[in-house]
């Protein structure tokens, strides 16, 4: 408190260091339409602060649904550490059929460990895309 009174009577700026945060989103593009320029896109999204990760989840969309339509899909997030150990992971529901969109969320509420998050879409079980987060 007297180093802010101070700094105010002085005229200096004070500026608080944000904290670390852990909530990112990103995205890559894969199917027939990527060569043409019109990607579909798999996106992840982790949001918390610092190692603290309230919600994890990913999704796909196809901008032309034959050029990223796929079946049976699911999500799988893979928690690894620094030392690149994986420690926790999950795996969506099915969604059955065909689609050209889908999309998973998971509610962790907890603190994970410094490392990062690997979101995979999956069609028929096989790896279609993958996007990677750092947390921590």
């Amino acid at each position: 408190m007297l180093v802010m009174a101070m700094a105010t009577i002085l005229g200096i700026t004070t500026v608080a260091a944000s904290p670390a945060s852990a909530s990112a989103y990103s995205c890559t593009g894969y199917g027939y339409g990527y060569s043409w320029g019109y990607p579909s896109q798999f996106c992840g999204q982790t949001i918390g602060s610092g190692t603290y990760v309230q919600t994890a989840g990913a999704g796909f969309s196809a901008p032309i649904a034959w050029a990223g339509w796929l079946s049976n899909t699911r999500v799988r997030a893979e928690f690894y550490n620094n030392a690149g150990q994986l420690y926790w992971s999950a795996t969506s529901s099915q969604q059955n059929g065909g689609s050209a969109v889908g999309a998973w969320k998971w509610y962790l509420y907890r603190y994970m460990q410094s490392g990062y998050v690997k979101y995979t879409l999956l069609s028929n079980g096989a790896d279609i895309a993958s996007v990677y987060q750092r947390i921590g």
